[in-house]
């Protein structure tokens, strides 16, 4: 997730809302015995729930397992799939903005929402931190599905209404990023389904970080979205070898991944898992905040989330339309008729089950 770019310079390569890997550390041992979908096959799978529609079936004969049917039904988010994330666990910062982890104004579940606020307090405080506490004035607002969650190459809906304010300041983000309890520092990338920034009101970001055999990172495509505070679905598609990503049905990112020979994993291969942010901008970026003209309150209001993981057992999804009627239907691609299902093993090697 990539600060705004200034005019007439190059997108910077630095994700300022990675986690720090010490912060990851910690967060994934805060979190052992937790329920981890990590692999294709798994025994611990999540049960789909009639929300998830029809299984997804490729043209290929590919079959989609739902694992998350997440409506935010009731009033309490449920921790056994989310964490609410705290700087003073994890040393995660994005801007000027401090993390408490608890469920108050910040993180509130109700009439189907999740509400993920960024707020602006009267008096200036210190927030607690791994990395040496800091002074702020601001509470932004996290929750994830670290040691909980992750699913390697995955169909992931999310449908999502942004802050209403267009004054500069507010940052928020849909995105994936790998597990640290499987991925342990290899080399991989990031996937950001939809990233917002409050100073341009008709503009969502789809995003690809990793390291490329040719041309730079992050591969980025920004989409005019009409009225981003209304809900709208945001689609990822990710296959083994391609990233697709499509607002409303309408494909924004298109990628066939390339990477780099000396990349040691490769990348986008690991298990991830998902996040949902309410941020503010870092200071001396475009978006930055003007305490004397805040945006504050800011919520992102999240109606659902679905996340389909690829079964083991079948062949290649390249160039494949999803069979679901609830889904968006992908571009097709020349392919044939659809497949039998194949018998060829998981891409990590290992046969299903």
């Amino acid at each position: 997730m990539a600060r705004p770019p200034r005019p007439g310079r190059p997108l910077p390569l630095r994700l300022p809302h990675r986690l720090p890997h010490r912060a990851l550390a910690l967060l994934a041992a805060l979190l052992l015995g937790a329920v981890l979908l990590s692999a294709c096959g798994s025994d611990d799978e999540v049960e789909a729930g009639a929300a998830c529609g029809p299984e997804p079936l490729e043209e290929d004969g590919r079959i989609w397992d739902c694992v998350l049917d997440e409506d935010f039904d009731g009033t309490v988010l449920d921790t056994s799939v989310w964490s609410i994330v705290s700087s003073a666990e994890t040393g995660y910062r994005n801007g000027p903005e401090c993390y408490r982890g608890d469920a108050g104004d910040n993180v509130e579940v109700a009439d189907g929402e999740l509400r993920l606020t960024a707020t602006q307090e009267d008096e200036e405080f210190t927030c607690p931190s791994i990395n040496g506490g800091f002074k702020s004035r601001y509470v932004g607002a996290f929750v994830s599905t670290f040691g909980k969650l992750a699913v390697r190459y995955a169909r992931v809906e999310i449908r999502a209404a942004f802050p209403e304010s267009t004054k500069p300041g507010t940052h928020s983000a849909l995105w994936l990023y790998p597990d640290p309890q499987v991925e342990q520092g290899k080399a991989s990338g990031e996937l950001d389904i939809g990233e917002y920034y409050s100073y341009v009101s008709n503009r969502v970001n789809a995003a690809a970080y990793y390291k490329r055999a040719v041309g730079t990172s992050p591969v980025l495509s920004g989409c005019r979205v009409a009225d981003p505070e209304e809900f709208h679905t945001y689609f990822l598609v990710w296959d083994e070898d391609k990233i697709r990503v499509l607002y409303d049905g309408e494909p924004c990112l298109e990628h066939d991944i390339e990477p780099a020979s000396d990349t040691r994993a490769e990348p986008f291969g690991s298990p991830y898992a998902v996040n949902l942010l309410q941020a503010l901008s870092p200071n001396g970026t475009m978006n930055q905040l003007d305490p004397d003209d805040s945006p504050l309150p800011g919520t992102m209001r999240i109606d659902y989330v679905r996340v389909w993981e690829a079964s083991c057992g079948s062949g290649s999804t390249q160039g494949a339309a999803l069979r679901s009627a609830e889904e968006p239907e992908l571009p097709e691609e020349p392919g044939g008729e659809s497949a039998e299902p194949s018998e060829e093993p998981c891409p990590d090697g290992t046969d299903e089950g």
